[in-house]
Formats: structure tokens, sequence, C-alpha cells
């Protein structure tokens, strides 16, 4: 049971036992009380031949005011018993003086009767015959009443207290002693000890909290692993290939000015790579530590694309490769974006095509609207991605099997796929080995301006 369940039962009891008890109480003595005694109408009579209405009426006022613990019968002065509700005087039959002394003188020692004429009338001559049992139960007292109920009540409480604070702190100390223990743990490095607690109060339930972020630590340590074997990999490569014609020529080893010439140009073009790298790599930084702060606005997106398309075109002229695409959407159409962002993610998707495409080869810059969604599309004739590696083309540092991938750091699209999940956007990735690629992004058009 959780905490707060426990809690609320305690709060519930402390507050219901009482109300409970006197309940109880007044059930108990609801039932325990004797039956008033009810006198029959004046048509219910045996014999009403010297009695009249009205004088009943006085006689049943009588009875039905009398003590609840007494019995009583009523005899007409023919001694006929009209009414009787002791068992000895039947109702109907004929009572003379000689019998009701003798009734009375029998039941001396166990009851006492009292004969009493409710009528001032001689001529009604109405008696009424009282009788109550000698052994009287004694009057409780209201105050003794109240102590021994308040009595009763606090007990009670006190057991039902008890027993709850006792079940919650067994609960809670167990819980925490386990969590402590586990944590504890996994804070000296146990990042594969699963915590399971039994139970089922809040404590037990942030296990399963806990075990998701020693999962996210596990995983975390992994990638930071990863990520410095990776990184210091792919930086080893450039570094020592310019480390070696520097030193080359430094050395003197080289005298041949075309010899020269192509080795500083190889050193240029691994600085180059060198230097992309890097960039890509303070970019991933930033947008996994949350550096990059996003800065969501409306924007237009028309002319964005327009310029992005326009850059593409101006690499391809420089490298000698096609660019062709369009922009097919209203001029007016607005999404909810940060500018950099998107821009940066445009530039990795052209910067692949680019690269990974031959010269004379194609390249394809296209948007669309589609189902209230912005298609921006960036393909190529380039080389393309083997059918078995398109699962893993957004993992840190992944590699395909084919030399698509040997020139990058393998975090461009890792950054892409990173700041596309920040939005919340979607990519789709067609790809086939030999026959090019293409990277569809999709975003949701928040309007259109006028």
């Amino acid at each position: 049971m959780k905490i707060k369940s426990q809690v609320y039962f305690l709060l519930s009891g402390i507050l219901g036992i009482p109300v409970l008890f006197f309940i109880f109480i007044g059930l108990v003595r609801y039932f325990d009380a004797p039956e008033r005694m009810f006198a029959p109408g004046y048509d219910e009579l045996f014999s009403k031949e010297h009695i009249s209405e009205q004088d009943w009426l006085k006689v049943q006022a009588y009875i039905e005011h009398s003590p609840k613990n007494l019995r009583c019968a009523v005899i007409d002065r023919n001694n006929n018993v009209v009414f009787s509700a002791i068992p000895e005087i039947p109702p109907g039959s004929i009572l003379s003086g000689e019998d009701l002394i003798h009734l009375i003188l029998t039941g001396q020692g166990n009851y006492v009767y009292q004969i009493d004429f409710p009528i001032n009338d001689m001529e009604s001559s109405l008696v009424v015959v009282t009788r109550f049992a000698q052994v009287q139960k004694k009057k409780p007292s209201f105050y003794k009443d109240i102590f021994w109920g308040g009595g009763v009540i606090l007990f009670l409480i006190f057991t039902f207290c008890a027993v709850m604070v006792f079940l919650i702190l067994r609960s809670i100390t167990k819980s925490v002693l386990a969590l402590e223990s586990g944590t504890r743990r996994i804070a000296d490095g146990e990042f594969d000890l699963e915590l399971d607690l039994k139970g089922s109060n809040e404590i037990t339930s942030l296990s399963s909290s806990i075990n998701k972020m020693r999962k996210a630590l596990r995983d975390d340590q992994f990638r930071k692993s990863r990520f410095i074997m990776g990184i210091s990999h792919d930086l080893r490569t450039p570094i020592a290939l310019i480390k070696g014609y520097a030193e080359a020529i430094s050395d003197g080893m080289i005298d041949n000015t075309e010899l020269m010439n192509s080795s500083l140009e190889i050193i240029c073009q691994k600085s180059q790579q060198l230097d992309g790298m890097i960039e890509d790599l303070i970019n991933f930084v930033k947008l996994n530590t949350q550096e990059w702060n996003k800065q969501v606005k409306l924007i237009n997106i028309y002319h964005l694309l327009t310029d992005c398309y326009h850059r593409l075109q101006s690499d391809g002229i420089l490298l000698q490769k096609n660019v062709t695409g369009f922009i097919d959407i209203p001029t007016g159409t607005q999404i909810e974006a940060d500018e950099k962002l998107l821009v940066r993610v445009l530039e990795n998707l052209s910067g692949n095509a680019l690269r990974y495409t031959g010269q004379n080869g194609f390249i394809d810059f296209a948007a669309f609207i589609y189902e209230k969604e912005l298609c921006i599309s960036v393909s190529d004739t380039g080389i393309g991605i083997a059918q078995d590696d398109l699962p893993y083309i957004f993992d840190l540092f992944f590699k395909g099997s084919n030399s698509r991938r040997e020139e990058g750091s393998g975090l461009g699209l890792t950054v892409v796929k990173s700041i596309l999940d920040s939005f919340g956007w979607n990519i789709d990735v067609f790809s086939q080995k030999g026959s090019g690629s293409c990277f569809v992004v999709r975003i949701p058009v928040a309007g259109y301006s006028n």
C-alpha cells in the first residue's frame, strides 16, 4: 500500500473509530430498550358497555405516559378486564376483588402491584392495575457512561494508531535502507546493479526511476568512453599526416618544387579536414550538454531555403558538381524553429551530398508541402549507403562499410539527428549502395503570413 494511502487510512481510523463507537452504543441502547406499552383504541376494547370514549382516551393517555418497565390492566366497574398487558390477567376475563388480592399475594416477592383510578369519576370506576418487578436495574450514570465510553474509544484509537504507525515505519525503513544500499553501490560505479525493492509504496516506486537513471549513467559512460576513443582515433590520422609531411619538409627530404607543392596541398587539405572535425565535435558537445540554447520563434522558411539553395549552387559550381532543385512552397510559409540550428542541419546534409558525389554528379535540393508538413529533400547521385548500414548512420562515430563515410568524423549526421530530435522533427533516409542517397526532413507548418 502506498505511504500516502496508509496515512489517509490512519487519519480515517482516528476520526472514524469514535463515530462508529457512538453509533454502536446507540444501536445497542435502541435494541436493548424495553418496548413502550401502547393501549388499544376505543373500538378495540373487549367490552365498552360501561365505558365512554372520552373516558377511555384519558385512560389511554395515562397508560402511554407510564414508565416503560410497567405492565398494566384496565378493569371496569363490573370487574370486566377490558385491556391487559399482564399475562396472569387475560383480557376479556372477570377479575373480582378476591382474585386481585390472590394475585397480589401470589406474586409477592417478585412483583409489586399498584391500583390507580385515573378518572376522578365514581360512575366510571375504571381501575388501572399496574405491576413492575421488584428487582430493578440501576439507572446508569450519564457521566459513568461517558467515562467508560471515552476510555474504550481511547484504547481503540491507541491500538489502531500503534499498529498503523508500526506498519508505516516498517515499510518506510525497509524501503529506505534497501534504496540507500542500492544507490551507494550505484554511486561506487556498479551501473549494472538492478534495484528490485519489494512492496508498492512511493519509495519502491522510486526504484524504477533510479533504474532508469542507472541505465542512463551506464549508457552515458559507455558513450563517453566511445566518444573519447572515436575522436582520438579520428583526430590522430590527419594530425599524423600533417606532422609527417611537415617533418619531411623541415628535414629537407622534399627538395623538388612539385613534390613540395603537393605536400603542402595535402597538409592544407588535412588541416581543413581537421578543422571540420573539430567544428562537428564542438557542435555535438554543445547539443549534448544543452549549452546550445534554442531560440525558437516563427521564421519565414521560404527565404531561408532560397538562400541555402543558392549557396549550394555556388558550392556545386566551385566543386564541379551539378546542383538542381526547386522551392515549391508559399512565400509566407512559417515554422517554429531556431534559424541557426536549422541552417546547421541543411549545411550538414548539403555538405555530405557534395562530399560523397563525384565530379559532374548531380545534387538535388527541393522543398514542398505535403499533408501540412514542410518537406526538405537533399538527394545526390553519390556512392550511396549499404542497406545494412542504414539503421546506424545516425549513431555516434558510425562509419559505413563502404567508402562513403571514410572522409567524415562520424559526427555530422549525429548532430543532424540531435537537432531534429530536440524539435520533435522527423527525417527519412532512402539510399542504395552505388545509386546515391536522399534525406528528407519533415517539419510541421505553423502557418502562413501575408
